[in-house]
């Protein structure tokens, strides 16, 4: 039963991981690509004299990098508390298969 769930949380804090890692690639790579995707494809269609356009598009994803990094932060922050959770909860399973193998090997003795 300890054994399950120490397996438990190990799965856990190796979730928590990849999640956050997922989070923070996924959010930061789709939303630049499609933006700058987004100008690139302007800019290619009117020739490069659109200027004034790209530099709205320009303008407009500098200021979507400040909610991206809150939401980043947060998210980062999430599954920093799930990581630490679950570190905590593997110390208190360890601690007691600890007290229950000095209470066997000592009745053994």
């Amino acid at each position: 039963n300890r054994s399950s769930d120490l397996d438990k949380a190990a799965d856990e804090v190796a979730e928590a991981v990849v999640h956050s890692d997922r989070l923070r690639y996924d959010s930061v790579s789709s939303d630049v690509s499609t933006e700058s995707g987004v100008a690139a494809a302007a800019a290619l269609g009117q020739g490069g004299g659109n200027f004034r356009k790209l530099n709205k598009d320009l303008h407009r994803a500098s200021n979507h990098l400040p909610r991206f990094e809150n939401m980043l932060n947060e998210n980062l922050s999430h599954c920093e508390k799930r990581v630490k959770s679950a570190i905590l909860e593997l110390k208190t399973i360890l601690e007691e298969r600890e007290a229950d193998l000095m209470i066997k090997l000592s009745a053994g003795c």
